[in-house]
């Protein structure tokens, strides 16, 4: 066969393939090298002695679906149990690693645990804690870049009438600016939210309209807000189920929620679950249990 200029087909590919060794060996003189495939090499973890935990007060880190870190003006912040005490304050990570106890008092209570919520739309964080035999409460803090210090906000900490101490909690905020605050109590599934601008006052703790809220005994519970919607997930060991629900965030506190099942299956459902959302996608939120 040949071209329409006349030269054969294969005197045609064999310039084509010496193009081709002369391009790439220009490319390795050149410094511009050929595509590769990526790969990222083996890190070595460098580990750091942080604070003292105290056999008077339950693991600050608990519990499973709640957030003890958060980033702000360029530092780590946690909420970590106070050097020789058994309250929970602000602390900051500083460049040698060690944590700064800012003063902050979120939570006087012993084996209280938090899960902390930075609020870009209220320029606060939020707080919502929980301890055994206590109801539930909600802190909210403002942050003061000039001393890199931390200010309970007037009116708080506000408590929530969760009918006594809970399995865990934890807290968002939806598009209107309400706070939610799901928790597990009796053995059963319960959700409350703040109603006015001021975040001060709050619904009582409200059984959702889910269809089955009841439970096992260490089931627990996570709130997410994605879009304009609410969601809620909850393990249900009693139905061997992880179970999820969405609801639009003007709905009455009487509205039925959309509800499916995460997870389900014999031995599949235990005390483990942690949301975070996908922040930018259109689908919504990701769920990890």
């Amino acid at each position: 066969m040949r071209t329409n200029h006349g030269r054969p087909e294969a005197g045609r590919r064999a310039r084509v393939l010496l193009i081709s060794v002369a391009t790439a060996a220009m490319m390795v003189l050149t410094g511009l090298g050929l595509p590769t495939v990526a790969s990222a090499a083996v890190g070595v973890p460098t580990a750091y002695l942080s604070s003292q935990t105290y056999a008077s007060t339950a693991p600050p880190s608990a519990d499973k679906p709640q957030s003890k870190l958060w980033f702000h003006q360029g530092s780590w912040w946690a909420l970590m149990v106070g050097a020789g005490s058994t309250s929970v304050y602000v602390h900051e990570l500083m460049p040698d690693h060690t944590w700064r106890n800012t003063g902050a008092l979120v939570d006087s209570r012993v084996n209280n645990t938090g899960d902390a919520l930075w609020s870009g739309m209220d320029n606060r964080l939020y707080v919502a804690s929980r301890a055994p035999g206590s109801p539930l409460q909600v802190n909210a803090l403002t942050y003061n870049g000039a001393n890199r210090s931390w200010s309970v906000v007037q009116g708080f900490p506000v408590t929530v009438n969760s009918g006594g101490g809970s399995e865990s909690a934890t807290i968002d905020q939806d598009s209107a600016g309400n706070l939610w605050v799901t928790y597990t109590r009796g053995a059963r599934l319960w959700v409350a939210h703040s109603t006015g601008a001021a975040r001060t006052t709050w619904t009582s703790g409200f059984q959702p309209n889910v269809g089955d809220t009841v439970l096992k005994s260490d089931d627990i519970s996570a709130v997410i807000t994605f879009g304009n919607s609410i969601g809620l997930m909850w393990s249900d060991q009693e139905s061997g189920a992880f179970r999820f629900a969405v609801r639009a965030v003007d709905a009455a506190d009487t509205a039925p929620w959309s509800v499916e099942d995460a997870l389900a299956g014999t031995g599949l459902a235990d005390d483990h679950i942690n949301l975070k959302q996908l922040v930018g996608d259109p689908q919504g939120g990701s769920t990890q249990l």
